[in-house]
């Protein structure tokens, strides 16, 4: 989890790279750095105390691509902008296998495998940038 303005439901930008989180009632980003206040006491994201367990690459990997056909377009979409690994990811190859373009996808390659995916995007009403 992170502090995130655009996601968390108690976090509210204020403008200049401020944020205020409405829970804690302090400014949790100044300048868009984190103050001492980021992800404090009481914010939803914080981790639980305790020792943090580190999953294995390859688990991870697999649990990912397990909840893949259970997502939502909208999930998909958001899903693909965040792999590092450009368009060629389970999460694009799934929205196009939903807007019937998958074999379309899978011969594609470069920019053409962007216009695929936006135009599955797009198929869902979903525009991604």
């Amino acid at each position: 989890m992170y502090c995130n303005p655009d996601v968390c439901p108690n976090c509210m930008y204020i403008g200049e790279g401020d944020s205020l989180c409405d829970v804690l009632q302090e400014i949790v980003l100044d300048d868009w750095s984190p103050t001492e206040h980021y992800m404090g006491p009481g914010c939803p994201y914080r981790l639980p105390a305790g020792k943090k367990q580190r999953r294995k690459p390859e688990a991870l990997k697999a649990e990912m691509n397990r909840d893949v056909p259970h997502m939502t377009p909208v999930e998909l979409a958001e899903a693909a902008t965040y792999v590092r690994k450009g368009w060629k990811n389970p999460f694009c190859e799934e929205l196009c296998r939903r807007a019937g373009l998958h074999q379309k996808y899978l011969e594609s390659y470069g920019d053409k495998t962007r216009e695929i995916v936006q135009r599955a995007a797009k198929g869902f009403n979903i525009r991604m940038i």
